[in-house]
């Protein structure tokens, strides 16, 4: 068992995530080009799809939708890329 519980779920979700990403051509082209923008524009473009998401669908938000936002952070966002790129 980790010390922290939250960062396992936390974990699990961003590979869930990343899986999606893989899975879906609009948001693996979408994914890739937060790479190309800044760290305040990819942040500012995280928060935004997000917001758009949850307003398509508001029942959206557990496998995609939530974990989402951990993208806005630059060392989860590095992660994901890596897990990205192995899929």
């Amino acid at each position: 068992m980790s010390e922290n519980p939250g960062t396992d779920e936390t974990f699990d979700a961003l590979t869930r995530m990343v899986r999606v990403l893989g899975d879906d051509t609009e948001l693996s082209e979408w994914f890739v080009g937060l790479g190309l923008l800044s760290s305040v524009d990819r942040r500012n473009e995280v928060f935004r799809m997000h917001e758009d998401l949850l307003s398509q669908d508001p029942a959206a938000s557990d496998d995609v939708v939530a974990p989402l936002k951990l993208l806005a952070d630059d060392r989860v966002f590095a992660a994901a890329q890596q897990a990205f790129a192995a899929l």
